[in-house]
């Protein structure tokens, strides 16, 4: 388990639920707050009230899963948690080096930044999603790892991330828009089907 930092080199970061990267995604929604405004001014009271709350629990959520992200170094080893709790890790001794990726998977997103953990044929052993992290969090980090570590510049695809380090990124991130236009193909299959069979019974 990820635990808070120790006394003997072992360093724990958490993510910042309040810090620049996340602030900026909620940015992005304020332009549709005036349209939310004025559709909420147009629904009864009670409506509003249960939308209202309905995005307050939302935004609690995400704070509340964004806070679960961590990333340390442990007993020799580096372990990583993501938001939804998965972890992850491998031996600090495997890790020949830290590619830090500024990546842009679509034109409409932000830059995300991820650490790539890789060996010495640039195999990525580990990927963490570092742009929760604070700047100081990530140079204790950086410090305690002891590892070279070396920022890209300029941004990178997915699609090109995967072909310099291998394993860095599935296929569905390199091919994001192949991927969407499938997801949203079967699921309008998986609904007519639903509307047939229902049809169908009735």
């Amino acid at each position: 388990m990820l635990g808070p930092s120790s006394p003997e080199g072992n360093v724990v970061i958490r993510a910042n639920v309040t810090g620049r990267h996340v602030r900026a995604r909620w940015r992005r929604g304020l332009p549709f707050l005036p349209l939310a405004l004025f559709n909420l001014g147009r629904m009864p009271l009670l409506t509003d009230l249960w939308i209202v709350a309905g995005a307050v629990s939302f935004s609690v959520l995400c704070f509340a899963l964004i806070a679960q992200t961590r990333l340390g170094i442990v007993d020799g080893t580096i372990r990583r948690r993501s938001w939804i709790g998965r972890s992850k890790s491998c031996p600090r001794s495997a890790v020949a080096r830290v590619v830090e990726l500024p990546v842009l998977l679509t034109r409409l997103s932000p830059v995300e930044t991820w650490l790539l953990f890789v060996d010495e044929r640039d195999r990525t052993l580990l990927r963490a999603y570092a742009a929760f992290f604070t700047p100081d969090d990530l140079a204790r980090f950086r410090s305690a790892l002891d590892l070279p570590w070396d920022a890209v510049p300029g941004l990178v695809r997915p699609a090109e991330a995967r072909a310099a380090f291998p394993g860095s990124f599935r296929w569905p991130w390199a091919h994001y828009w192949v991927t969407t236009v499938a997801v949203l193909v079967a699921g309008f299959l998986v609904a007519v089907s639903v509307v047939a069979i229902v049809t169908a019974v009735r």
